[in-house]
């Protein structure tokens, strides 16, 4: 027979056998390795999101805890805007207040913070007018309390806050602001349920409670000061000097103690997750190519009637599930990275920074090549037991046996 006719007529064979088994794998890697690339990269994509551009390059000091009269004032301030390679230095405190969504009724309690441009809190929507806020805007968080804020964007709401009258006694006053910007719902640097109002209207609130000194900053100090380190600077090596002059210092982006913790629950039910889809796809994956395995009987015993031996037989049918397996696999992951492309972007775009999307699609190398090793091993583990059984028969035995 013309060798060409014979490649053509093999082709034929495995298209007819296994078109089965590969749209069987593709499927089951499609819609496991979405989902488990999905969860496995939700972290970074979380992670990526809370960075900003300046947060490399901020340094937070705080007083220390065995503070012993050691304040930071507005003196400390000065001293850290002198340090040589320092930028900025911008102290921060808060104030106590409540937001009044629909009614009085409606009052959330929020912290009251100066708006710093050292590090500015990040913004899900809006933006700050340049030159920073002005009396009479502030920056409330997307979600309050369980309440989605976006529709206040550009809109006035009532901010509560207290004045002082007379010593012991506050009295509340209602102020106007005009939303500008939304915070991300996982920014609780400095508080909890953050409203930045413009650094002037904050000073005049301090001092409307009697708190501020002659300077203008808190009587009790600032609660930290944001450090800003000229670009190209050694941040370390400032960090190491404001640690040895005896304050608390760290660097990066600061937000809600309960966001790291959040996401270690999160790696934890990615891994737990792995496991669960791994389990059901090789359900799933070894009983098709089991049930395959057992339709070739009668051929195990034609080919062992030519004359083949068992290993022989055994490494041509394997082989070609292998073969089948690992096309089908890769087929499966890079439609798995397009199926979960789109769920990102329809599961809302604007709540994912620029490349987040792909970010979210792209396997991590080390998940990729697990799913493909994982995809072969269990089609190896299905295909051989029928197989060797198989050709373990007498030639006559196996080609009597109707499948």
């Amino acid at each position: 027979m013309n060798p060409l006719k014979q490649i053509a007529l093999g082709v034929a064979g495995l298209r007819s056998r296994y078109v089965m088994l590969f749209a069987v794998i593709i499927i089951v890697v499609m819609g496991g390795a979405s989902g488990l690339i999905l969860v496995d990269n939700t972290p970074r994509a979380f992670a990526a999101r809370m960075k900003t551009s300046l947060s490399h390059r901020v340094i937070h000091v705080k007083a220390p805890i065995d503070a012993d009269g050691k304040r930071l004032d507005a003196s400390a301030v000065q001293r850290f805007q002198a340090i040589n390679g320092v930028a900025e230095a911008e102290g921060t405190y808060s104030l106590s207040g409540d937001l009044v969504i629909s009614g009085a009724a409606n009052a959330v309690p929020v912290t009251l913070l100066p708006y710093r441009s050292v590090f500015p809190p990040p913004l899900s929507a809006g933006r700050v007018p340049e030159g920073g806020l002005q009396t009479g805007q502030a920056l409330i968080p997307a979600h309050l309390e369980g309440q989605d804020l976006s529709g206040f964007l550009g809109k006035e709401m009532t901010l509560v806050r207290n004045e002082s009258r007379r010593p012991g006694e506050t009295v509340p006053v209602k102020e106007k602001m005009k939303v500008v910007g939304l915070i991300e719902p996982y920014w609780q640097v400095e508080g909890r349920n953050p409203v930045y109002v413009a650094g002037q209207a904050a000073a005049e609130w301090l001092r409307d409670l009697n708190a501020a000194d002659s300077t203008g900053a808190p009587i009790e100090g600032y609660s930290s000061v944001g450090v800003l380190v000229d670009e190209g600077q050694d941040v370390t090596k400032i960090l190491d000097e404001i640690q040895r002059a005896g304050w608390q210092a760290s660097t990066g982006a600061q937000t809600s103690t309960e966001v790291p913790e959040a996401l270690d629950s999160f790696a934890a039910l990615s891994k737990m997750l792995r496991w669960l889809g791994g389990i059901l796809g090789a359900f799933v994956v070894f009983f098709v190519v089991r049930g395959l395995a057992l339709t070739r009987v009668r051929e195990v015993g034609l080919l062992k009637s030519l004359g083949y031996r068992s290993g022989r037989i055994f490494a041509v049918m394997v082989g070609e599930c292998v073969a089948v397996a690992l096309a089908a696999a890769l087929v499966g992951l890079a439609g798995s990275s397009v199926v979960t492309a789109w769920v990102a972007s329809r599961a809302g775009s604007q709540a994912l920074p620029p490349g987040a999307t792909l970010l979210l699609a792209l396997p991590h190398p080390v998940l990729a090549v697990e799913i493909v090793l994982f995809t072969v091993a269990v089609v190896i583990a299905s295909a051989a037991l029928p197989i060797v059984k198989a050709s373990r028969r007498e030639a006559s035995q196996a080609l009597r046996i109707v499948t």
